[in-house]
């Protein structure tokens, strides 16, 4: 008789933690500075011993943002523009990643300054920094150390701290930025982050009337979710797009959201919409609370002429045809 027997008692590997052998020496603020242009489209060449570093801030986890990478490093934000996808596999949100920037490219895309790769637009007659090769990316980016959500920066800002001077779009372009009291000006219970077939954009308006677009793909794991209702905080990357040949202000302000978990607070109630009205009773309740939609009930009279606050119901026509037509009373 012969006895078997297996030893599932493995040994766990090691973890390896990745080490950059490159040293930062400029922020990205400096960087950003340095090779600035006032032009929507340009390419230029680093060649100076310049090594940069920033954590990922946002990347393309959920498909709404595409062959791109976010990072900043406390100083500024910038976005990497990499010819490949499912980059969220190696660079997560919180990953520090370490940049040689030596004899690579840096310039704008329609007006969005990035790390890329020279292209040259022949309907403009410029050159333009496009999708830098995945394999040129990887040569000169490093992992350092393992994702730290903490070093994540989201900076807290208001829609109309969004010019369109250099100084301004040098400061938020590339930024994860957090805008509080805003709500979806297309939120109706019915409408979705994206169309089916196209990139959709969405408006964030805040208190005082001040919009910014929300750009949602419709390849977006969140592509076909309902707009979030009343009023919350939104969190995302931002970019920005302009088209002109000779102007650098003009152009629009986009953000981009990483996943709908980037939509906080609002509510997911659609009581008071058009597909889901208050009663003519939930009405009354919440008048004293300034309670605003839709209401549905049946038309049972009108005001009388000359009264302008109904107090018994002799103030009130119950017999068609009343005397108005636009003070209806509804039950």
């Amino acid at each position: 008789m012969t006895f078997v027997s297996c030893n599932d008692d493995f040994d766990t590997p090691p973890m390896v933690v990745p080490q950059a052998t490159h040293q930062p020496n400029m922020t990205i603020a400096d960087f950003k500075a340095k090779y600035w242009k006032d032009v929507n489209n340009y390419i230029d060449t680093v060649k100076e011993d310049i090594v940069i570093h920033g954590w990922v801030t946002a990347n393309d986890v959920s498909g709404n943002i595409y062959k791109s990478l976010y990072i900043s490093d406390g100083t500024a934000g910038f976005s990497i523009s990499i010819n490949g996808t499912s980059l969220y596999n190696t660079y997560r949100v919180g990953q520090e990643i370490v940049l040689n920037m030596k004899d690579c490219f840096v310039g704008k895309y329609n007006g969005q300054q990035q790390i890329g790769y020279p292209e040259f637009y022949e309907k403009g007659s410029v050159w333009e920094a496009s999708f830098l090769p995945l394999a040129t990316f990887q040569s000169i980016a490093e992992l350092n150390g393992l994702p730290a959500v903490n070093k994540v920066d989201t900076i807290p800002m208001s829609i109309s701290d969004l010019k369109t001077d250099a100084e301004t779009l040098k400061k938020w372009q590339g930024r994860l930025v957090r805008i509080d009291n805003v709500r979806f000006s297309d939120a109706d219970g019915v409408n979705t982050f994206a169309n089916s077939d196209a990139t959709t954009n969405r408006n964030i308006e805040d208190e005082n009337g001040n919009t910014l677009v929300v750009r949602n793909s419709n390849y977006a794991t969140f592509r076909a979710n309902i707009l979030p209702l009343g009023t919350g905080s939104v969190v995302g990357v931002l970019s920005y797009y302009n088209t002109s040949a000779t102007k650098l202000d003009g152009g629009t302000w986009q953000l981009y959201i990483r996943t709908a978990d980037d939509c906080i607070g609002f509510s997911s109630s659609t009581k008071g919409l058009l597909t889901d009205p208050y009663t003519v009773e939930e009405a009354i309740a919440g008048e004293a609370e300034g309670l605003s939609g839709w209401v549905s009930g049946y038309v049972v009279g009108a005001v009388a002429p000359e009264v302008s606050e109904v107090k018994s119901a002799d103030d009130i026509e119950w017999t068609a045809p009343t005397t108005l037509d636009n003070t209806l009373v509804i039950a």
